[in-house]
């Protein structure tokens, strides 16, 4: 198709593309036949044409589902494998005091009631694994403006680096229209290891 943002023939774009010429005039007729391109002069026994406009308005319908690209899906499979890992070893804190070993414990058979000692109340990590997700509606205003006080709070956030006790920790934050699972219209889910006043 954009060959013929200047007048052309099907020959011409045959050469210059290095495929059949038969091939090139029959998807010129084809695309001459859907309006795309408009017969615009003949010369010297060749017929030129030129796209009917430059630029098309196509439902997404018709097209193929765009794909993103390599880098994207490489970053969004990153986090997912270090998501998961974090959520597991937050878990493992959760119940237990050293997220690298499980502990077992024995009792005397005489008495089978005898508590185990208490583990040393190792604290939980000061990042856990934190995984929230809404579906709700909003207004495209609302929406927008949620979005920019999100990214405002995690710009103030990072502002505060090198205070006391400061590490590394990485938060994703994604917002799309529609809803996540077909079939429903509101979904509440909050899975955290941080001890929340309230909801976030």
């Amino acid at each position: 198709m954009g060959q013929f943002f200047v007048p052309a023939s099907p020959s011409d774009v045959a050469r210059k593309l290095e495929i059949p010429a038969n091939l090139a005039h029959h998807h010129a007729q084809r695309h001459l036949s859907l309006g795309l391109l408009e017969e615009v002069k003949r010369e010297g026994g060749k017929v030129l044409y030129q796209l009917t406009a430059k630029l098309f308005k196509v439902p997404r319908t018709l097209l193929p589902p765009e794909d993103p690209d390599n880098k994207t899906v490489r970053l969004l499979e990153l986090i997912q494998s270090r998501f998961l890992a974090a959520y597991g070893r937050s878990s493992h804190l959760e119940d237990q005091s050293d997220p690298d070993y499980d502990l077992y414990g024995f009792v005397a058979k005489d008495d089978p009631d005898a508590e185990l000692p208490e583990t040393s109340g190792k604290p939980l990590e000061p990042r856990p694994a934190h995984f929230q997700t809404r579906t709700f509606s909003l207004s495209p205003a609302s929406y927008q403006r949620l979005v920019r006080k999100i990214t405002d709070l995690v710009v103030a956030a990072e502002n505060e680096h090198g205070q006391p006790g400061s590490g590394l920790c990485t938060l994703v934050f994604l917002g799309m229209d529609g809803n996540l699972q077909t079939g429903t219209s509101d979904s509440r889910f909050i899975s955290s290891f941080v001890p929340l006043s309230k909801p976030l």
